[in-house]
């Protein structure tokens, strides 16, 4: 059997004369290494997401800035960080197009975010200004270094995934899931209550995590699971 192909969102690198899409290679390695093949995807103006998603077995959505506030039907606050509207807009359509195929999909940091408020649910805007004795989630470090530890939920995906209770994770983040999406359940939580990972009530490989394994499991091998389950999962779909 062929490889699993999964799409993974990049971002429009727009400090160059000429706009690049870009994405980091630890995405790509992670893929590869859990037997899968990585197709970067950039934000399209003639291509429907049913034209990219007809060609795909999976899809990752990655990292990055902020989504606008609007998509989860707020007004900008104190905090909020850089967005790109034309990143934004063409995720959602992604989302919700590969949503309604059930497509296998792992959505890391921004992506887990993305996911949630393509489901209708909302994020913090800037964890510091809202969340009372937050824990510190964006620390200046490599992104190979843990930082605060996750509790998971019994019998979840989660649990499963890393066959533990409790872990520690790397985290790089200021913004977060608030109120879940439709279909949603919470499936680890940090210290602080932020919620760390969630996946969907129906069963199907969907799965949102707020750190980033891509950055961890070189040295970590346990974090290369998320990646092995959504190949896992393309492979079946197929």
């Amino acid at each position: 059997m062929s490889h699993p192909l999964i799409g993974i969102t990049g971002y429009i690198d727009r400090s160059r004369p000429v706009p690049y899409v870009a994405l980091k290679r630890s995405y790509l390695a992670a893929i590869e290494k859990a037997g899968g093949i990585p197709v970067v995807l950039g934000p399209s103006a003639t291509l429907r997401p049913s034209e990219i998603l007809d060609r795909l077995d999976g899809v990752l959505f990655s990292g990055g800035g902020d989504l606008a506030p609007w998509y989860y039907g707020e007004e900008p606050r104190q905090g909020l960080g850089s967005y790109d509207l034309e990143r934004d807009a063409w995720e959602l359509a992604l989302f919700c197009a590969a949503w309604d195929r059930k497509m296998p999909m792992l959505g890391i940091c921004r992506g887990c975010q993305l996911m949630n408020a393509g489901l209708g649910g909302s994020l913090y805007q800037d964890i510091g200004r809202e969340v009372p004795q937050a824990l510190q989630h964006d620390p200046q470090v490599p992104p190979h270094e843990l930082g605060h530890s996750i509790r998971t939920a019994r019998m979840s995906l989660m649990e499963r995934l890393f066959g533990t209770g409790s872990l520690r994770v790397n985290s790089f983040h200021h913004q977060a899931v608030h109120e879940l999406g439709q279909g949603l359940i919470a499936t680890a939580w940090a210290p602080d209550g932020i919620i760390e990972a969630f996946e969907p009530e129906d069963g199907r490989f969907a799965l949102g995590v707020q750190f980033h394994p891509e950055g961890l499991f070189e040295l970590h091998p346990v974090f290369l699971a998320p990646f092995a389950a959504l190949i896992e999962a393309a492979a079946d779909r197929r």
